[in-house]
């Protein structure tokens, strides 16, 4: 039993080290491309899928159409059809105007999450693999297997040392169970490892080539750049530099305006500015000690309306 212990833990290392080694080939393989020369720099909705996959190429469609008036958030992040809005040469943006005109009204999550399943993002999508700057879809499947097979090695390494410990309690073979209980737990601890390892470089959605075009992508175009379309599609929707509108896309609500943000005190108590509906639907106007904020879809100005503050004091030190 102690010789076959020492036999079995040889035959598991090797069988791990022979496994090991087709897993950094299949990856190897599977990261590998051929530069090409005619290979055109990538626009920006590729550039948004390598910096945040379809997720990211779906916020930057919407919103850069709805920077640019497009199509209207309004409060809530409801987003609504604009009649006479321009057509676009972007199949993404497309896509965009043409769920929202079927769909006005819809909330601005579900509209990205739409369009991230569309089409036009799935045609992106193939073209970074065809490209190698992502893995293509199944690359990594026999790598997969491999791990898995990798994971049980594992399990028997680990079974095998337990089983040589026993036996040296018991006054087995010393000169045999010792070596073999050493192997066993080598094997162990780099098979765990190794799968490990594989899981971790199979997540990985891009390949060095995807990884060098969006780093150079990255150095080129800063956070907070002119270029708004492509520093979207690198950083997100917080490159938007309407802060309403950002917040109604992300779904965190309209930022409070000053005037809602403070509560006037007097001696005897608290008051505080009242609140009307005015200028349409959906708008609303607050007032207080003469200044009032108007909110829809993201853009912030001043309305029409005032309104004073109980008590015959105004707001702020003056009265209304």
């Amino acid at each position: 039993m102690d010789l076959f212990l020492l036999i079995l833990s040889v035959v598991l290392a090797a069988g791990a080290a022979v496994t090991a080694r087709a897993i950094k080939r299949e990856h190897a393989a599977t990261r590998a491309v051929t530069r090409h020369s005619r290979l055109r720099a990538p626009g920006r909705y590729e550039l948004a899928y390598l910096a945040g996959g379809a997720d990211r190429v779906a916020d930057t469609a919407v919103g850069l159409l709805a920077n640019s008036g497009d199509i209207r958030v309004a409060r809530g992040g409801r987003v609504h059809h604009v009649e006479g809005a321009r057509r676009s040469r972007e199949p993404v943006e497309e896509t965009v105007l043409g769920t929202v005109a079927t769909h006005s009204g819809m909330a601005a999550g579900s509209l990205r999450r739409m369009v991230a399943r569309s089409l036009a993002v799935e045609t992106i999508e193939q073209y970074l693999a065809r490209t190698g700057m992502i893995p293509a879809d199944g690359a990594l499947a026999r790598a997969e297997r491999l791990g898995t097979w990798l994971g049980a090695l594992a399990i028997a390494s680990f079974a095998g040392a337990a089983g040589s410990v026993v036996l040296l309690v018991l006054g087995g073979e010393r000169l045999l169970l010792l070596p073999a209980m050493l192997v066993f737990v080598g094997t162990m601890v780099t098979t765990a490892v190794g799968a490990w390892w594989n899981r971790r470089a199979g997540r990985g959605p891009l390949t060095p080539l995807g990884q060098e075009v969006l780093d150079a992508a990255r150095r080129a175009t800063l956070r907070g750049d002119a270029d708004l379309p492509v520093a979207m599609a690198l950083y997100g929707l917080d490159e938007l530099r309407n802060p309403g509108l950002r917040a109604e896309l992300l779904g965190v609500g309209a930022p409070a305006s000053p005037s809602r943000r403070r509560s006037a005190y007097s001696r005897g108590g608290s008051s505080s500015g009242s609140s009307s509906s005015s200028c349409g639907a959906g708008v609303t106007s607050y007032s207080c000690a003469g200044t009032s904020s108007r909110y829809e879809g993201g853009l912030s100005s001043c309305g029409g309306g005032s309104s004073s503050c109980g008590g015959g004091g105004g707001c702020g030190g003056g009265g209304g």
